[in-house]
């Protein structure tokens, strides 16, 4: 897992001192632009919620909701086995988290179903919806969260990155400039222009998703 950027690690220490102070909201929307970094993520708050030291994948009161079949979807069926087993008993302790992944493809009959449970859940139960595609959540369901964004990279992070690929194309302008060692070796400055070119478009689309981030 990519270490989570400053911006991100601050946003998860509040959440987790909510928790501490007994105010964490018990529907939150973990909105970004990578789901396995959203999924990474909010381990550290569901750790600490189940009192868990590793992992915890197969944690008897963590629970999870995926799309399934061929159109991906989270149809109603799950979404209703999902909310009884919220409402039984906890396994080890008082408390429960469910893992709602790709939210925005719940069918709005699992919507539904979902929403009186978002509303109010049982005692001690916490409900993480994730998502990289926010506003293609139905209106009630988002209006019922507190939305908390992480994002894989920070600014900072991606002002660096661009930063080091002016310092690199710099390097490769000398480099083509210098006669005598590109005599010598002609097949590295090639592999170096492929390299800055998928670099550069890699940077492009970074940029242009931020720009037309809902």
């Amino acid at each position: 897992m990519k270490k989570v950027n400053s911006v991100a690690q601050k946003r998860l220490e509040s959440l987790s001192e909510r928790f501490n102070s007994g105010s964490l909201h018990h529907g939150l929307l973990f909105r970004g632009d990578n789901l396995l970094f959203l999924e990474q993520s909010v381990g550290h708050l569901y750790r600490k919620i189940l009192n868990i030291e590793n992992n915890g994948l197969d944690h008897p009161d963590l629970f999870h909701l995926r799309p399934t079949g061929k159109a991906r979807i989270i149809t109603v069926e799950k979404t209703r086995s999902l909310l009884s087993q919220l409402h039984r008993s906890g396994h080890q302790s008082n408390r429960k988290v469910a893992i709602i992944h790709e939210v925005d493809r719940m069918r709005k009959e699992a919507a539904n179903a979902f929403l009186k449970t978002l509303e109010e859940p049982p005692q001690g139960t916490y409900l993480f919806l994730l998502t990289t595609r926010p506003y293609s959540i139905l209106p009630t369901i988002r209006s019922r969260t507190l939305m908390v964004r992480l994002e894989e990279t920070s600014s900072q992070d991606k002002n660096q990155e661009l930063e080091n690929w002016i310092e690199h194309y710099s390097g490769w302008v000398e480099l083509l400039l210098d006669r005598k060692k590109l005599k010598q070796d002609r097949v590295t400055p090639v592999f170096m222009a492929y390299g800055l070119m998928e670099s550069l478009a890699h940077l492009i689309k970074s940029t242009a998703d931020d720009l037309t981030k809902e």
